[in-house]
């Protein structure tokens, strides 16, 4: 590792915490009132911002049915750019916008930018654009068949109109040409002053993000999640250049991960064994959407805590709990059982199954929020804590369990780095330097303190803490909603485009600091998402998107 900071990067969280303006509408409200919307949405802008735009108001005119991408023999080669040129021509001329017309032909005026700003011209069609070029710079299209951490997603695109081969868009990886094509499909817009014509101006581009793990979390277990939902949320993470889905897929409440080694798991854990799991082909389907999007898939089963659901298909994992008064168990269950070889030997098992399910190398073996109360009240647990000579110091019996499964997890084949919760950290537990630590307490500026602290001790570190999305802003107060009340419905509309201003502050410049200007570019984008057949939700106050929404 180069640098304890190399990967210091943000997580956003879909099934904690949703981040929305205040219902008053006080940060975009315009004082005195006026008619019509609060905010003006942009034309053709990119969200995430780019790191480097040159933007003329000379524009091209596009027609559906004669615009193509030209892919060059590298690109074609590439089973994962061949399948998005579709999606992406999909996007730019999305169903539910009006079809462009011809446009009238007016006369052309190029010029250069000066200092990177728009240029004050008069807006002039410069003709109309047939062919973008999609330019791969690698001797092997598919040489990088799954997205990894630390992915180079630079490109480059160039829409000049004085030759017919300076409209391209070029890269040196897949990813980077991903990015790429969805900044050019958010660059294309409908003229309502020209006729209703899809436009795109001429323009240059030079971009690549901030963080190298830019991130959204799902949480399948306190609602089962609609197989379109996870889609459609891949779609969104895409359009909004994120590039983790960490999959937080099981939990107490239930156990929807088919598991071909422990079938018992999900038939008896799941809520419904039949229509709230993912089956093997789900779980490739969702990884195989992800793959061909440049995401990565991290997943996560969170232990030894959040693990009530195991019991009912493997009993015996948790450990019973004991009335002080009559010695006997209760009927209630804890965390599971640090004491028994048996626990390790099925752990063993079932992380071989999901090395094998799961080709990302990073993989979430949770460690937060476990309750002693039930190793307390244990005989057998505290004749263990006796044995190891480690009497009533329950946070030490936690790092045996956590440091004993990080063997384990060393020991497989692949997803072998493990992602772990920052209790593990806080409790002093013995991890590898290659083990990333994951902050979410400490909010205000407490999580600036822990971030110090893991990665000055050479951890790299994942920064979740001020991105959670499940808090409302309603004046002054703040009302938490967690995963009980998130589900296939109200997940999207929720998510958002709340989600789309942190996927900006992981990918753009930390420059990016407007909030007048990112607004006006944020409902664009929200009216463009919209378009596209997604049901996201207004977040800068009163507006209408032209589109078409049954």
């Amino acid at each position: 590792m180069n640098s304890p900071v190399r990967v210091v990067t943000c997580l956003l969280y879909a099934f904690i915490t949703f981040c929305g303006v205040n219902a008053e509408g006080d940060d975009f409200k315009p004082i005195p009132p006026k008619a019509g919307s609060w905010v003006g949405p942009t034309t053709g802008e990119v969200w995430p911002n780019p790191q480097i735009r040159f933007r003329q108001n000379s524009f091209f005119v596009l027609q559906v049915d004669q615009f193509e991408f030209k892919l060059n023999n590298a690109a074609a080669s590439s089973d994962i750019v061949n399948e998005s040129v579709v999606r992406f021509k999909d996007r730019m001329f999305p169903g539910q916008a009006q079809r462009a017309r011809e446009a009238r032909q007016t006369r052309f005026r190029f010029q250069p930018p000066l200092n990177g700003r728009e240029s004050t011209e008069f807006s002039y069609n410069v003709g109309q654009l047939d062919t973008i070029h999609v330019i791969l710079e690698s001797a092997c299209g598919n040489c990088e068949k799954y997205p990894y951490m630390g992915m180079n997603e630079t490109y480059e695109i160039v829409l000049n109109p004085d030759s017919s081969e300076e409209q391209f868009v070029v890269s040196s990886s897949v990813w980077g040409l991903l990015r790429g094509l969805e900044s050019i499909s958010q660059m294309v817009y409908i003229s309502p002053e020209n006729n209703y014509s899809y436009q795109i101006n001429v323009t240059r581009v030079i971009d690549f993000p901030r963080f190298p793990h830019r991130g959204f979390m799902l949480d399948t277990a306190r609602h089962y999640l609609s197989m379109n939902t996870i889609l459609q949320t891949l779609d969104l993470m895409e359009m909004n250049k994120l590039n983790v889905l960490h999959w937080h897929i099981v939990d107490t409440e239930s156990f929807p991960y088919q598991s071909t080694t422990f079938p018992d798991l999900s038939a008896k854990g799941a809520y419904d064994p039949y229509t709230h799991v993912y089956s093997q082909e789900d779980v490739r389907l969702i990884i195989e959407s992800a793959r061909v999007r440049g995401i990565r898939v991290m997943v996560e089963f969170d232990t030894p805590g959040h693990t009530q659901s195991w019991e009912k298909g493997q009993p015996g994992l948790l450990t019973e709990c004991y009335d002080p008064t009559t010695e006997r168990p209760n009927g209630r269950y804890g965390p599971m059982d640090p004491t028994k070889n048996e626990v390790f030997e099925f752990l063993t098992e079932l992380y071989q199954e999901i090395s094998e399910v799961f080709p990302e190398e990073y993989i979430h073996i949770g460690g937060d929020e476990v309750s002693t109360n039930c190793w307390r009240s244990n005989p057998f647990v505290n004749d263990f804590m006796n044995q190891w000579n480690i009497t009533g110091d329950y946070k030490r019996l936690e790092s045996y369990f956590i440091e004993t499964l990080l063997v384990i997890v060393d020991k497989l084949p692949r997803n072998n780095i493990p992602v772990v919760w920052q209790e593990v950290f806080d409790n002093g537990d013995n991890i590898s330097p290659e083990t990333v630590v994951q902050v979410w307490k400490n909010w205000g500026i407490g999580w600036r303190n822990r971030m110090q602290a893991i990665t000055t001790a050479g951890q790299p570190a994942i920064l979740s803490a001020p991105y959670y999305l499940n808090y409302i802003k309603y004046g002054s107060d703040w009302t938490c909603i967690w995963a009980e009340f998130v589900n296939s419905i109200n997940l999207i509309p929720r998510a958002w485009p709340r989600a789309s201003a942190v996927a900006e502050r992981l990918w753009s410049s930390r420059d990016t600091r407007n909030i007048s200007e990112a607004s006006s570019r944020l409902q664009e984008h929200e009216c463009r998402m919209l378009g596209r057949g997604y049901p996201v939700s207004p977040v800068v106050g009163a507006g209408f998107c032209s589109v078409k929404w049954n």
